[in-house]
């Protein structure tokens, strides 16, 4: 048997990547102690879904909640202008989806700037959030990717 010191405790820290899988009565499954787990769950392009006319609706709806936002007009304009770049870019005969990613990153920061300086989005991401999450999930990507 082994004697275990009682002021010694095991500070190591492992990481481990596993793709797919069910573990029970693993060394996982049972780890206990200070234990964090982290999953990220990314959804192909064959498990979202849409087809190219869903997503350019969705672009469509988010463009509509910008139009009807209380966003001052240059605002507006200029998440349109990336939300325009994006929905140009789904309309290619193969949509470079990190082209489309980078444009609504652009769209969203601008709403989130305006958001933190003087409140005036707020709410707006309340009703982007369906759209973005069901975009993100077409993309590939999470959808903090479009809050960071």
């Amino acid at each position: 048997m082994f004697k275990k010191d009682k002021d010694s405790k095991d500070k190591a820290t492992q990481s481990i990547s596993i793709g797919g899988g069910t573990f029970t009565n693993s060394p996982i499954a049972q780890a206990g102690g200070d234990l964090q787990i982290s999953q990220q769950i990314v959804q192909s392009e064959a498990n979202s879904g849409l087809t190219v006319d869903e997503v350019l609706g969705l672009i469509d709806r988010f463009a509509a909640i910008i139009r009807e936002s209380d966003l001052s007009e240059k605002q507006k304009e200029k998440v349109l202008r990336h939300v325009a770049s994006g929905k140009d870019e789904v309309h290619e005969k193969e949509p470079d989806k990190e082209l489309v990613k980078q444009d609504l990153q652009r769209a969203t920061k601008v709403i989130k700037d305006v958001d933190e300086a003087v409140s005036a989005g707020q709410g707006l991401w309340q009703k982007l959030e369906p759209v973005v999450t069901k975009l993100a999930s077409w993309l590939g990507v999470a959808v903090s990717t479009f809050w960071a």
